[in-house]
């Protein structure tokens, strides 16, 4: 049931008015496609109703032909009628027996009686009437179900499942009851989508057992498009072949033949046109199809007409049509005979050839064989759609090439299901590494890291040159980066430098000493001193990578120098632009505002050039910028246009650095229930490696803040488990934070120590947050103040809810770590963390001055350092101040609906209560707090007995407790418990 929480929650919500209502049916609507669990879905809400219902009626439509009253004969079978007050003769009609007199009721009557009948079966209920598909069913059970939900008394919950009216055995009627039936306000209408990624991620993670890779994960869904029925097949029939088997392994038998059988029995033509559409696959366009029909213009359109009745095609927006699902075209594929398959791809491949599109034209030379025609097409095409900034066509168009001419199928490729014709022998004479090199690029921007990494691989082994291999390198050092492997990057990084070295050192031997001179060929150090580069345009790609790895490696100061210097090598490089703005706007003093506006001319030449490469980083580092400078509703708008700049780029799986900058964005303004929608939509699809143990990370952290402890456990194995494949700063920064904030959650201060201990060993970043979860948790603070003290206290996010946005691992600006590429908090050094920390060492004044001061940061952050300042200022008997600082803290989490929030409120209500004591009734307080009796209280403040017991009987009126013992209880909870000294 992934992704079906919200329907659960509307059919409990309406049981609920059911059963505390005033006798009227309570309607439930749920419409979807075929197969997307609208059944299960009913089965899953009814078994969980609470309180059970006395009666559940369930019926539907017969499979074949409805028949009056369908619903009430599948309802009422197996039930003992006897009782019923309805007349015998019309209760055989709506029960459909086949002894039913030859004397028949007219419409109307019958109705009543069906109506009176279902009556009768609920009795006092309350009960539940499930009518399952309701477009199937005939006239009078539609008539029926419509009058039911207006029928007064019926003590019932109406539960209805039904496709689009149009798909229905009476469209029309279906449509006006469907309307009905959503039209009145007891009603609540819910439509079942095509499940998401991140729930189809859950779905086979549930069944394997292990997590899916997210190319499997999106395969999957491409595959199934979503559908529950589709997905629950493939799944069940893979169950042991593990999760891979759902993206590339034939579609199962009894897969296949659910889709094959709806063309039994259709006309030749129109299974001709099925077969031949399906081996066109999903690049369906109707002159293709008119063609293959052989009738002229318009020929294929009977044909077509009857495929959509059946369910197999769809007509998009401008009536294109195209296949429902991915595997309805693979399962009908599959049916067609080698002799079909040759001759619908010889005149396809011919339309693609006279229209000039490369693309098609490489796919069905390859099916034929043509090998060089297939590569050289594929080139051309792959070539077009990176110029066109269409990474993913791109890479399709590259791997039909490299198919079409390799022994091995490309990665991700999957070859033909059936023997490829006989010409498919003949040799190729192409060269492949133009096609690798475009796939390489392709995958990159497309997100398909691991894709990149084997075509670099393959670049590497054959290139054709130091120049081409020193690009390899710097290619593979970029994919490295995505893949979280700084030594391997670095590793790249220094063989591209020594391979342009010695490069440079050739050509100037070549062209003699004036070479020397020239303006582009200039030595300059590497990071260590060491690989001098020289040669003007390779010199400047290396540049800009060696500055891109140092701004992951959290040395913006160094990348931003690194990235002039290839600037000034090639001024039209934009990547060293992004990479130099973005340096800049996190921490190169007075150019904040600079790098800024050169961040914004970054993002528009690399939209204007289309530069994959630059735009994502340029994307991402403009809205980690923008997000801390404009307000919340001016950010979101910032973070969606950004999200669909990429998308439009076909650049969507880039996008994890954008939301996590979105999950910081809602969190820094105390929206959690925005934060996690963002971390469980990116995270199961998430390709860069490094994103991935930041979105586990957090997900941790938001189970934290949600309450659920077990689920914070797995999400800290989870991230311990990727973050263990990678070795950059910021994912090993979240995942040990993370253990930081479990051990305080559920080890208790002596682990929370340890695990603050092993923290500050590695990382200085983000310690002042991890500390404050130490001292939660009651962490000694003199065990915790040596572990922050000798922080520099560099700002910029690493490791708790708040701040920090992914763009490439440099520091903050202004403390929020803009380039730090962290979703979650900042906050360094004793100062970031000086409030917590002195009130728990008993200096109040000195906690209420720093709490006051926190004005920055996120709302979690700065709401406890209120919530804190309040607690020192009760204690200090400034009860009218205490009530500002409580207030604020509760303000600033009103939309974290947790623990947190609660703590806020309730100790803003204390403090409400405890303004109304006087400074007498505090002291009393705290006596009684530390359990003293109210002799002891009396000679403590010197006081007669009487009194004390005066002072506690209005300490239980006004903090609302039934005993002393609670009222202390109510103390410590509040933080009440000192005694004022003056």
């Amino acid at each position: 049931m992934a992704g079906r929480a919200d329907e659960l929650d509307a059919v409990a919500g309406a049981w609920a008015r059911v059963v505390g209502g005033d006798g009227r049916a309570q309607v439930v609507v749920v419409t979807g496609a075929a197969g997307t669990g609208k059944s299960r879905l009913v089965a899953e809400a009814v078994g969980g109703l609470v309180p059970a219902p006395a009666c559940v009626l369930a019926g539907q439509a017969r499979t074949h032909a409805p028949a009056p009253y369908d619903w009430t004969a599948s309802a009422l079978s197996g039930r003992s009628l006897a009782d019923l007050p309805v007349p015998a003769d019309a209760l055989a009609w709506l029960t459909q027996r086949p002894d039913a007199p030859p004397r028949r009721f007219a419409p109307g009557a019958l109705l009543r009686v069906a109506v009176d009948a279902v009556r009768g079966v609920l009795g006092e209920g309350p009960g539940v009437l499930v009518v399952e598909d309701l477009h199937d069913l005939d006239p009078a059970s539609l008539a029926l179900v419509a009058d039911l939900a207006a029928t007064h008394p019926l003590p019932a919950l109406l539960l209805v499942t039904s496709r689009a009216a149009d798909e229905a055995a009476f469209p029309a009627l279906a449509a006006r009851v469907l309307a009905r039936l959503s039209g009145t306000p007891r009603s609540v209408r819910r439509h079942l989508a095509p499940l998401s990624p991140a729930e189809v991620a859950t779905v086979i993670e549930a069944a394997a057992g292990t997590v899916p890779p997210p190319d499997v994960v999106l395969a999957a869904h491409h595959r199934t498009g979503g559908n529950a029925f589709w997905l629950t097949e493939l799944v069940t029939a893979y169950r042991g072949a593990g999760p891979a088997a759902l993206a590339g392994a034939p579609l199962p038998d009894h897969v296949a033949a659910l889709v094959v059988d709806r063309l039994a029995g259709e006309p030749e033509p129109t299974v001709r046109l099925a077969r031949a559409a399906a081996l066109l696959g999903d690049r369906l366009s109707p002159d293709d199809l008119d063609e293959l029909a052989g009738d002229g213009p318009g020929g294929a359109e009977p044909a077509v007409r009857r495929l959509v009745e059946l369910g197999l095609l769809v007509l998009g927006p401008a009536g294109e049509p195209r296949f429902r699902y991915p595997l309805i075209h693979e399962a009908i594929a599959a049916t067609a005979l080698p002799s079909t398959r040759l001759a619908v791809y010889r005149q396809a491949r011919d339309l693609a050839q006279a229209r000039g599109d490369d693309a098609a034209l490489a796919r069905y030379a390859r099916e034929l064989g043509h090998r060089d025609e297939a590569a050289a097409a594929a080139q051309r095409a792959a070539t077009a759609h990176l110029a066109a900034a269409r990474p993913i066509a791109a890479l399709r168009a590259a791997e039909d090439g490299l198919a079409a001419i390799s022994t091995e199928p490309a990665p991700g490729h999957r070859r033909p299901a059936t023997e490829p014709p006989p010409d498919d022998h003949r040799s190729a004479t192409t060269d492949p590494l133009p096609l690798v090199r475009l796939a390489v690029a392709a995958a990159t921007a497309a997100g398909r890291f691991a894709d990149a990494a084997g075509y670099a691989a393959r670049w590497r082994a054959t290139a054709t040159g130091p120049a081409d291999l020193a690009t390899a390198h710097l290619a593979t050092a970029d994919v490295c980066h995505h893949l979280g492997r700084a030594t391997e990057q670095r590793t790249h990084l220094d063989t591209a430098a020594t391979l342009i070295n010695t490069l440079a050192e050739t050509r100037r031997t070549a062209d003699g000493p004036a070479a020397a001179s020239h303006p582009h060929q200039q030595a300059t150090d590497g990071p260590d001193g060491e690989n001098q580069v020289h040669d003007g345009a390779d010199r400047a790609r290396y540049l800009a990578a060696e500055a891109w790895a140092l701004l992951g490696a959290d040395r913006a100061a160094e990348a931003a120098e690194r990235a002039g210097e290839a600037l000034a090598a090639a001024p039209e490089l934009t990547e060293a632009l992004v990479t130099r703005a973005i340096a800049r706007v996190g921490h190169v003093a007075d150019h904040g505002r600079d790098g800024v506006a050169e961040l914004r001319e970054a993002c528009r030449l690399a939209a204007e050039r289309r530069d994959l490469v630059a735009l994502p980083r340029a994307v991402a580092g403009l809205f980690a910028t923008e997000a801390d400078r404009l307000g919340e509703a001016a950010a979101w708008r910032a973070f969606d246009e950004a999200v669909a700049t990429l998308d439009r780029y076909g650049m969507a799986q880039r996008a994890g650095p954008v939301v996590t900058a979105g999950v910081r964005l809602a969190l820094r303004h105390g929206d959690l229930g925005r934060a996690r929608a963002l971390v469980e939509a990116r995270f199961p699809v998430e390709p860069d490696r490094t994103e991935r143990v930041v979105l586990a990370a957090v997900a941790g952290l938001l189970a934290v803040e949600y309450g659920d402890d077990a689920l914070a456990v797995r999400r800290r194995e989870r991230a311990r488990s990727e973050a263990a494949e990678v070795d950059r700063p910021r994912a090993l920064r979240h995942a040990a934070y993370l253990k930081v904030v479990v051990a305080a959650r559920t080890a208790g201060p002596a682990e929370a120590v340890l695990a603050l201990a092993d923290y500050a060993r590695e990382h200085r970043r983000g310690l002042a947050d991890a500390a404050r979860w130490a001292l939660r948790a009651g962490a000694p603070p003199d065990r915790v103040r040596p572990l922050v003290a000798g922080s520099t206290g560099v700002t910029g996010g690493a490791g708790g809810v708040g701040d920090g946005a992914g763009v490439g691992d440099g520091a903050g600006v202004a403390g929020v770590g803009v380039g730090g590429g962290d979703a979650v908090a900042g906050g360094d050094g004793v100062e970031g963390v000086s409030c917590v920390l002195l009130a728990a060492e008993g200096a109040d004044e000195a906690a209420v001055e720093a709490g006051t001061a926190a004005a920055d940061g996120p709302a979690w952050r700065v709401a406890e350092d209120h919530v804190v300042a309040a607690r020192c200022l009760v204690r200090l008997g400034r009860g009218d101040e205490a009530l500002g600082h409580a207030d604020r803290g509760a303000e600033l989490l009103r939309r974290w609906p947790v623990w947190r929030r609660d703590e806020a409120v309730g100790l803003l209500a204390a403090v409400r209560a405890g303004a109304e004591l006087t400074a007498r009734e505090r002291e009393v307080l705290g006596c009684v707090a530390t359990g003293m009796t109210n002799q002891q209280v009396a000679r403590e403040l010197g006081i007669s007995i009487r009194t004390v017991g005066v002072h506690v009987s209005n300490l239980l009126r006004k903090t609302g407790s039934a005993s002393r013992t609670e009222a202390a209880l109510w103390a410590v909870r509040h933080g009440l418990t000192g005694r004022p000294t003056s």
